[in-house]
């Protein structure tokens, strides 16, 4: 099978260099390496463990007739190295049999991946796993053999299918991490077990993620995607399975045309820029791979940010006008620099000048978090690098502008008069198909946010009458819309890929009962993976009073004319209202 060789070159920079024979491409093995990366979680009490030497599944403790103590199997694997839009044409997962107990009896279980494009680390923390959302539509069944004897190792069916639909999605790139889940099958239950070595048990025999992977496009490039801080303009990547030459493209947008080719018919995996890069510069780049035939495939677009003298790629990025009143502002520090003085304010004079009360001191950090600040306010803000022997070097000054915040999620808690489905009312109160909240604590979803630690959990069931989901938040006080050049309500909203159809609508109501429904131009918004920002004109909410805005309604379904539909799970972030 193929391999990928990795070569140091001097200076540090290191190039990956790929052979392998087009017929088979890459081969991946990947093998749990950490103690923490293959744990069980206790269905009847929701306790998670950490620490076994072995993992059983679908049960912890044989019994007559059956095994008893549910429970589910979770895998991380990391770094995977398939590359995005990768084609895995073979994989499964390999055990290696620790103890015979339940080993006579049938064991069924289902094979599944969680859905996100990189998978973070377990947490010790009640149901773990049981809230690992959302999951792959792609599941496999497995009848687990009878009978293994101890050290005996045993391949799954073909998991290709999830892993794919992991791969594919946005943000997904070679070197991220997966999660796999074994749980039992509920229509054809096991009365049996399989203990199979963990980590803690035999590192060497710990559960393994196989896989075949084809791959035509470029992948794994050098510097890594979305890089800051490059200092030598050397480009390298892992080429295609097919590819004998590779023309490469270099800009300063992602839109890259032939003006931006800089390189063709290229015979290595390597490319040295010779004009060299603008300081703090963002360049964007691809590699397009040609084969025997001619046949050109077109690669990703890949980013990175070229190092600088000064404090350089600030977030929030210099201009924003969506920033929250609650921000951390970060950087990065320029070349050889010790220290950071920070000015902030209202003022791009004072800040410039370092007057009026905008001398915010020397920190040794690269970020810095000011006092809660205003709705709908320009700030301006600027770092001085302070290097060996106190050099100064001045930054520039840059600005954002906070948005008016109408829910971050960050409030909530799971104290009783504190819980989110107690500020945002559902189904159980308005007889709509909606429920806020997860049914056990946490009760605001902590694992997939857009920003900070919550977001709400939102699923619909418009199976049945009334065949729409609403959820409302009663806003105290009215909350004013106008002024200050606001023009849009903006949220952030995210899906699942099982989910079933329905409209996504958000209903804005004022104090004196006038309202107007919006609905998402996406139909199929509700089966994202992603998150999506959602950006409503103002001006769409004809007839109503944004200046006195009572209630804010998120739907899934017709409410004016409502008809039977799908059901499943949304999560919303971050609802503000922003200039434009």
């Amino acid at each position: 099978m193929g391999k990928r060789l990795v070569t140091l070159l001097g200076l540090g920079l290191a190039v990956v260099a790929l052979t392998a024979p087009a017929a088979f491409g890459l081969v991946v093995n990947v093998r749990i390496t950490n103690g923490n990366d293959d744990v069980e979680e206790h269905l009847d009490t929701g306790s998670m463990d950490f620490t076994s030497t072995d993992l059983e599944f679908p049960y912890e403790d044989d019994g007559s007739p059956s095994a008893t103590d549910p429970q589910l199997v979770g895998l991380r694997f990391n770094p995977v190295p398939i590359p995005k839009g990768a084609t895995v044409t073979k994989s499964y997962l390999e055990f290696e049999m620790d103890e015979t107990k339940g080993n006579s009896r049938p064991v069924n279980v289902i094979i599944e991946g969680q859905l996100v494009a990189n998978a973070p680390a377990f947490e010790n923390v009640s149901r773990h796993l049981t809230n690992r959302q959302p999951r792959t539509t792609a599941q496999v069944k497995w009848t687990v053999p009878l009978g293994l004897a101890v050290d005996a190792k045993f391949q799954s069916p073909d998991i290709s299918s999830i892993l794919r639909e992991i791969i594919n999605q946005d943000g997904w790139v070679a070197g991220n991490a997966l999660v796999i889940i074994i749980r039992d099958d509920p229509g054809n239950p096991s009365t049996g077990l399989r203990c199979v070595e963990a980590y803690d048990g035999e590192l060497t025999a710990a559960p393994l993620l196989y896989a075949e992977v084809y791959s035509a496009a470029a992948h794994t490039p050098s510097p890594t995607d979305r890089e800051v801080g490059v200092f030598m303009p050397l480009l390298g990547w892992a080429k295609g399975d097919d590819a004998i030459f590779h023309n490469v493209y270099l800009g300063r947008t992602p839109d890259l045309t032939e003006t931006e080719r800089v390189a063709s018919n290229l015979p290595v995996t390597l490319y040295y820029h010779l004009p060299g890069l603008e300081p703090g510069g963002q360049y964007y780049w691809r590699v397009d791979e040609v084969d025997l035939t001619g046949k050109v495939t077109a690669g990703p677009v890949w980013s990175f940010v070229a190092q600088a003298e000064t404090a350089y790629y600030p977030i929030p990025v210099d201009g924003s006008v969506d920033v929250s009143v609650k921000p951390i502002l970060t950087w990065q520090a320029g070349l050889g620099a010790m220290k950071h003085r920070v000015y902030f304010g209202n003022s791009r004079e004072a800040v410039a000048q370092g007057t009026g009360g905008t001398d915010k001191g020397e920190i040794t950090q690269t970020s810095f978090a000011p006092p809660a600040l205003d709705p709908v306010a320009i700030y301006y803000w600027r770092v001085d690098e302070i290097g060996l022997g106190g050099v100064v070097k001045a930054g520039a000054v840059w600005t954002f502008t906070t948005h008016l915040p109408v829910d971050d999620f960050e409030s909530y808690t799971d104290d009783e008069g504190k819980r989110i489905y107690e500020a945002w009312i559902d189904g159980w109160v308005n007889n709509t198909g909606s429920t806020v909240g997860n049914t056990t604590a946490p009760f605001a979803e902590r694992t997939i946010v857009r920003s900070g630690t919550q977001s709400m959990p939102l699923d619909y069931n418009n199976v049945r009458a009334p065949f729409y989901s609403e959820a409302e938040l009663v806003l105290a006080p009215l909350h004013n819309w106008t002024g200050n050049d606001l023009a849009e309500l903006r949220l952030e909203v995210r899906g699942r890929g099982g989910n079933g159809a329905g409209p996504l609508y958000v209903v804005v109501e004022d104090s004196t009962g006038k309202s107007a429904v919006v609905t998402h131009p996406n139909p199929a918004v509700a089966a994202t993976t992603t998150w999506a920002t959602w950006k409503i004109p103002l001006g769409s909410f004809s007839g109503v009073n944004l200046a006195r805005v009572k209630k804010l309604s998120i739907g899934v379904g017709n409410r004016q004319t409502p008809v039977a539909g799908g059901s499943g799970r949304l999560y919303i972030d971050d609802i503000r209202v922003t200039k434009p």
